[in-house]
């Protein structure tokens, strides 16, 4: 199975030599001051579906490595707010996602990701983490009768093969990922909402990249 995203956000903070707090199924760290500000957050959901929130800031360029020794999940990059770049840990080629678009990414077999943060920017950015073993088992029969890249995608769930894929994100996502915070307060009302946030991004994501392919033709 993919990274449970908890052991993310114990690995961020134990790199930034802070404690992470669990709220139920939700970690997050918040940035230290002598590094910046703002919070990382992450929850799995049963449906295979995950979200990691970064809403900061940091004092100098940071660079995320993500290299636990296990498949990783599919990542959904959607930056909001501020530039940020993506690049393989096995090919160390930085590819910019600038604000309002998004990638689509998969590292092949157990090789990680890297995220780079550029210093004194304010960023918003949400990835969408598909675990692909966990999706498959309530998903298997309906990717079956789909023809698109992202079916084969999904479908590998041992990682054989790299994916990217970047595009713009449109007005839509935006909104979406505006409603995230609207529930905050109610931890269990916060939950269904960051899963209902979740779902409505996969499936408008599954819509935009045929959209983006047959823009390409």
């Amino acid at each position: 199975e993919s990274i449970p995203l908890k052991d993310v956000i114990i690995s961020l903070a134990a790199s930034f030599g802070v404690s992470y707090t669990q709220n139920c199924e939700e970690f997050y760290v918040e940035i230290p001051e002598n590094l910046g500000s703002g919070e990382i957050r992450g929850i799995n959901f049963e449906s295979g579906l995950g979200v990691i929130l970064y809403n900061c800031t940091f004092l100098e360029d940071v660079r995320l490595e993500f290299t636990l020794d296990q498949i990783h999940p599919v990542k959904y990059i959607y930056s909001l707010k501020g530039p940020l770049s993506h690049s393989f840990i096995n090919e160390n080629i930085p590819n910019a996602i600038d604000q309002y678009n998004c990638a689509i990414v998969a590292s092949e077999k157990n090789s990680g990701h890297v995220i780079e943060f550029s210093k004194n920017v304010a960023y918003e950015v949400l990835s969408l983490e598909i675990d692909r073993i966990e999706f498959l088992k309530t998903s298997h029969c309906e990717l079956k009768l789909w023809n698109s890249p992202l079916q084969v995608l999904l479908e590998d769930v041992n990682a054989e093969k790299q994916f990217y894929h970047e595009g713009s994100c449109g007005i839509y996502f935006k909104n979406v990922l505006q409603e995230i915070n609207k529930v905050d307060e109610q931890v269990l009302a916060r939950k269904m909402n960051l899963h209902c946030v979740a779902m409505q991004i996969f499936i408008n994501q599954l819509v935009q990249f045929d959209d983006d392919l047959l823009n390409n033709e």
